[in-house]
């Protein structure tokens, strides 16, 4: 949804791709809060899911995260501390285990269509396909990969579901490299003798 200064072409628009401003930081950090709140506030649940993030998401110790103000320590470093993929990183983590740190109030499906629904607002070159935050691609290739997993979980295949989350991932690696005129491999379009065992 657009706001009316962006449909008069008031303000510029443009795609957020290396890095986040200040409204996508707040409405990322919005969404994030509403899944990690717990059943009215409860601390305890609070508590434990800011940990999980400080442990698994930002690698400090969890000790760091007081019980009194988990949710305040979390967005300060979230407001100040976090580098923009660092966001992403603890929105992808929330999101994909919306189930447990909402204790149901959320499924996977609907955490990834609530960021979508943030991320798509705000501008960001980054959304949710097929069960990963990834660059943006067309919405047709989009719709295609969202189907072909629907289709290969339906009949069992997880493991075609699982090549081709990988091969998205890949494809949207090197249009990364190649967007910033690196090729796969590091180099910048130079030829490169092959590493030889000596």
């Amino acid at each position: 949804m657009s706001r009316f200064s962006e449909r008069m072409g008031l303000v510029q628009v443009a795609l957020q791709t290396d890095d986040i401003d200040l409204p996508l930081r707040n409405s990322i950090w919005n969404c994030i809060s509403e899944m990690i709140q717990g059943d009215r506030d409860r601390g305890d649940h609070v508590l434990g899911n800011v940990q999980a993030i400080a442990r698994d998401v930002l690698r400090v110790p969890k000790e760091h995260v007081a019980y009194q103000g988990a949710r305040s320590w979390l967005l300060t470093r979230f407001s100040s501390h976090l580098r923009w993929d660092e966001v992403y990183e603890v929105l992808e983590y929330v999101v994909l285990n919306a189930s447990e740190i909402t204790r149901g109030r959320y499924t996977v499906a609907g955490a990834m269509e609530a960021a979508n629904f943030v991320l798509e607002r705000e501008h960001s070159g980054f959304h949710f396909v097929g069960g990963q935050l990834t660059r943006k691609i067309q919405p047709e290739a989009a719709a295609e990969v969202e189907r072909a997993m629907t289709r290969a979980a339906a009949v069992g295949l997880d493991g075609v579901q699982q090549q081709i989350r990988q091969a998205l991932v890949f494809r949207i690696r090197n249009r990364v490299n190649i967007d910033h005129g690196t090729l796969p491999g590091g180099s910048r379009g130079q030829s490169r003798a092959p590493d030889r065992a000596q």
